[in-house]
């Protein structure tokens, strides 16, 4: 978890250039979070976060399919 929004936009850009892979680009979670998931150069998968949204980002509703 790191302090904002901002600051996982400018670490997904880095993770190419240190030679990792986005896996899924910033996108908001179901709990309101700001989340990239990407793999690092030996193919660890991982994810940063924030727990805030950027200004006009909903955060997405959570279908329970079947329930």
């Amino acid at each position: 978890m790191i302090a904002d929004h901002e600051s996982v936009e400018a670490i997904a850009r880095q993770i190419v250039d240190l030679g990792g892979a986005i896996v899924k680009p910033p996108f908001a979670t179901y709990c309101g979070h700001w989340q990239v998931v990407f793999q690092d150069p030996e193919g660890n998968i991982a994810r940063i976060s924030a727990a805030s949204l950027p200004a006009g980002v909903a955060v997405p509703g959570f279908a329970c399919e079947g329930r």
